[in-house]
């Protein structure tokens, strides 16, 4: 809706000042003290900033919110029922992300924005094809078959429970084949794993023997 001269009812919708000083010879100062009810803006611009300021303030109070969140929960810990409660709303069919995977050109693209490179200068990932292995659902899933099948012991100092950790009996290296291959698993405590590091070779035959041990009765039966 155009604004309208109160002096000569000509109508603009942004030259009102440009027309007072040109037509009539007064600044639109002199005009506002002859007309006080009179505004500058029509309806239809005055709605439009109306709404504008009332979404910038919506933004501006999810930003101050987004940035005092982090500094109102420090240091405080979410009760059991909080974690419950959110895990359900969004485990399963209820993630939005659920049955989803990230393309390669995704990947690559988040890869470069946690380390803020440029994607053209993308050089390959940072984490080691093994952290990426251990990540997978299939290592899983053999994780815990080995694990069961060795009732939750360890091997070579018979602790059970506590920090377990799957080995590959055969080196995973140099033998990319057995990598899911229950038979080359064997449960060891951390302790225990850190004695074969780089020392592969001198538990290859204890731990197989161990292995077929307990595998031979699961057969049997």
């Amino acid at each position: 809706m155009p604004v309208t001269c109160q002096i000569c009812n000509f109508s603009t919708n942004s030259h009102m000042q440009m027309h007072l000083i040109r037509k009539h010879g007064i600044t639109p100062t002199e005009y506002q003290n002859r007309f006080p009810g009179f505004s500058w803006r029509s309806e239809e611009f005055a709605e439009k900033m109306d709404a504008i300021r009332a979404q910038n303030a919506k933004t501006d109070l999810a930003l101050a919110a987004k940035t005092t969140n982090g500094k109102r929960n420090k240091g405080k810990r979410r009760s059991d029922v909080f974690k419950s409660n959110r895990s359900k709303a969004y485990s399963g069919t209820n993630n939005p992300f659920y049955g989803k995977k990230h393309s390669l050109e995704t990947k690559i693209k988040l890869s470069c924005h946690f380390r803020n490179l440029p994607v053209a200068d993308f050089d390959g990932f940072t984490k080691p094809e093994s952290f990426r292995l251990t990540k997978s659902g299939a290592f899983k899933t053999w994780r815990k078959l080995v694990f069961e099948r060795d009732n939750f012991t360890c091997l070579l100092c018979n602790k059970r429970g506590g920090n377990l950790e799957p080995h590959h009996i055969l080196p995973r290296r140099e033998n990319r084949n057995l990598v899911y291959e229950i038979t080359n698993g064997a449960t060891l405590c951390v302790e225990c794993h850190k004695k074969t590091f780089k020392k592969e070779a001198q538990f290859v035959d204890i731990l197989l023997e161990k292995v077929e041990r307990r595998v031979l009765p699961l057969q049997l039966s």
